[in-house]
């Protein structure tokens, strides 16, 4: 894997004269580190996620995991006002990655500019090739926002997420030599 800049560290993205940082996990704050957990457990987006449940010590236990990883990446992402939410690269091999987003509970409208940080760390430093992102099917804010910024779902997969059963999942795709659209 390429050695980009420190992915473990803060990271100052420009997007469209937007400062937005990414700050990795292994340089969270105890009350960043609190933000997450908290995001993370509350129903709204925990329902949305495979592992539902777990404490605060195994939350910061799975932080203090990720200090040594090369293959997984997780960064909490903040403007000049506040932190908008979470974005993760996990199981990085072969030029490729899935990846996760999540904006912070009762946070509105963050999802364009999570993906394209997203898109800056996969595409710009870690020079992947195709991120995938696996989707509950009846997660519908994330399959609109995922198609908006120009992923597709995967080849030889189902044709509409909307023929998958609840807890079904659905693989969207988009690779390096494609560009994330603007929202209409």
């Amino acid at each position: 894997m390429p050695k980009p800049l420190n992915l473990y560290a803060n990271c100052t993205i420009n997007l469209s004269g937007r400062q937005i940082n990414a700050v990795h996990f292994a340089s969270l704050s105890d009350e960043e580190k609190i933000l997450v957990y908290q995001w993370r457990t509350s129903p709204e987006i925990a329902n949305m996620m495979r592992t539902q449940k777990f404490s605060m010590s195994e939350h910061l236990d799975f932080i203090s995991g990720l200090k040594n990883k090369t293959s997984d990446f997780y960064w909490l992402v903040k403007d000049s006002e506040k932190a908008l939410g979470v974005i993760y690269l996990n199981g990085i091999k072969d030029g490729g990655a899935e990846l996760g987003i999540y904006a912070g509970a009762g946070i509105r409208g963050a999802g364009f500019t999570l993906m394209q940080t997203l898109y800056h760390l996969a595409f710009r430093e870690l020079k992947l090739d195709t991120i995938r992102a696996n989707v509950y099917a009846d997660n519908t804010a994330a399959r609109k926002l995922y198609e908006r910024c120009g992923m597709t779902l995967e080849p030889g997969k189902k044709a509409d997420c909307a023929d998958c059963d609840k807890g079904e999942t659905c693989v969207y795709v988009i690779n390096s030599a494609q560009t994330l659209r603007e929202l209409k």
